[in-house]
């Protein structure tokens, strides 16, 4: 993925393992491990009673089985240190959410700060360079490497770092570098050299037998990751992941007494809080809650799944309608031996892209006045679009430079 060296084959393994691991089993974080104890199961009963229509942008109380509205989350939040607000990445409904909660809190009380797991480690100055107006967005995008490094739409993730800037807030970087994450879930732990492993926590806790099984069912499930991966490289590379971000917020709660932090992170990352919030609370001895954004076609399959005997999966669910987006409908990448254009890696079948003609293997160049020169600038140039609107993208096929019109539709 950072290695350009590595083969095409290798990059398409760890985008798929990262995926799964941060979604979760069966390509959702939202999937909760079975059990069949009672004490936790009051929610889902309730639950059952209700409707899609009636939970949507509904926010439910886990832990009194109670539907709550906005301004109630927030009063049961008060005081509260670490606030985690799980995602599933590729919705901006969630992230439209998060920064109400961010926004939220603030008003509750400004000695706030937010945690981003979009963000690595050794890009934090660049961050900090941004949020004190030192360099503009797109240097801090080129510098953090963020398209190469998380690559989800920028624009969703925007609104909360400019609501940052514009009211002096902490933005904190919680990833581990990618670098090491990729060398452990190929050859564990021990592959690190000396200087990398104090890059980490000392502490990286591979003995909780909970969250083992929940990692060990993502692997076993899924044939392409169990066939070519060792299970314990696989799982040492998450407890890299939860205690590299777990110590970070530890770090800033320790340092700051009296400080709140929200935590934007993945849902497979907080799901019954063996994850991040369990170790960096047991770091900082501060208490937490967890938010998980759920979208409601997860809801029967919630449901119909027991809770963790231990733990509720989370303090609150927030429940949101999966929309539909304007788009081309193509996968792509930046070829690594180019400085313009975006590579299309696959053209999905019936997208208004395959009926303008592009191709695998096409370099989109611009679109309508717009140069194209990675992910953001493309979905730049369609963010405001209608379904039906229609584009003219330049783009190039094999040595060859054409234009093509295309018109864009709802894609799921």
């Amino acid at each position: 993925m950072i290695d350009s060296l590595r083969s095409l084959q290798e990059k398409l393994l760890l985008v798929l393992v990262f995926s799964l691991i941060l979604y979760g089993c069966n390509n959702s974080a939202e999937t909760i491990p079975t059990s069949t104890t009672e004490s936790h199961t009051k929610w889902q009963s309730v639950l059952k009673n209700y409707t899609s229509t009636e939970l949507e942008n509904k926010i439910f109380n886990l832990e009194t089985a109670t539907l709550i509205d906005f301004d109630t989350l927030i009063k049961e939040l008060k005081d509260i240190p670490a606030i985690y607000v799980g995602e599933t990445y590729q919705l901006e409904a969630h992230h439209k959410a998060q920064a109400e909660v961010l926004q939220a809190i603030y008003n509750q009380s400004p000695s706030v700060a937010l945690g981003m797991e979009m963000f690595q480690q050794p890009y934090q100055k660049y961050l900090d360079e941004y949020l004190t107006g030192k360099i503009t967005e797109r240097m801090m995008l080129e510098k953090t490497e963020y398209t190469k490094r998380w690559g989800f739409d920028w624009l969703m993730y925007r609104p909360l770092v400019n609501f940052a800037r514009e009211n002096g807030l902490k933005v904190i970087a919680l990833n581990v570098p990618a670098e090491i994450s990729e060398k452990v879930i190929l050859n564990g732990l021990k592959s690190l050299a000396a200087e990398e492993r104090t890059t980490l926590p000392e502490e990286i806790d591979t003995t909780n037998t909970r969250h083992r099984a929940y990692i060990r069912e993502v692997f076993d499930t899924n044939p392409m990751i169990n066939q070519r991966l060792n299970f314990e490289n696989f799982y040492e590379a998450q407890c890299v992941w939860e205690d590299g971000m777990a110590d970070c917020i530890a770090r800033y709660l320790k340092e700051n007494p009296g400080n709140r932090l929200v935590v934007t992170v993945g849902s497979g990352h907080i799901v019954y809080g063996f994850g991040i919030p369990q170790r960096a609370a047991k770091r900082s001895g501060k208490s937490y809650r967890s938010i998980m954004m759920l979208a409601l076609d997860r809801i029967p399959t919630i449901i119909s799944e027991a809770t963790d005997g231990a733990n509720l999966p989370a303090h609150y669910f927030w429940f949101t309608r999966t929309p539909k987006r304007a788009m081309l409908g193509i996968e792509t990448d930046k070829p690594q031996e180019q400085d313009k254009g975006i590579i299309i890696t696959r053209v999905i079948p019936g997208s208004p892209a395959e009926k303008a003609g592009l191709k695998q293997n096409d370099i989109i160049l611009k679109v309508n006045d717009t140069d194209i020169n990675d992910i953001t600038d493309l979905r730049l140039s369609l963010k405001d679009k209608k379904p039906g609107a229609e584009v003219t993208i330049r783009f190039q096929r094999d040595s060859e430079v054409l234009s093509t019109k295309a018109r864009l539709a709802f894609l799921e």
